[in-house]
């Protein structure tokens, strides 16, 4: 699933913060650690994160 609104593209941003594991889940993560998570998935998903980083966060 890709994320085309606004509105989908945020959620998404968010989500990448915190951990689906219910023991880590209250803790967030750092960008540096989001793009590190990221970076198992290709050069493009650590690209399409900085952009909302710049986007959402800026």
């Amino acid at each position: 699933m890709i994320p085309l609104s606004v509105e989908e593209q945020i959620v998404t941003y968010a989500d990448l913060f915190f951990s689906k594991n219910p023991l880590e889940s209250d803790r967030e993560r750092s960008p540096d650690k989001v793009r590190q998570t990221l970076s198992r998935f290709g050069k493009e998903k650590i690209l399409v994160f900085d952009s909302w980083h710049q986007r959402f966060n800026g």
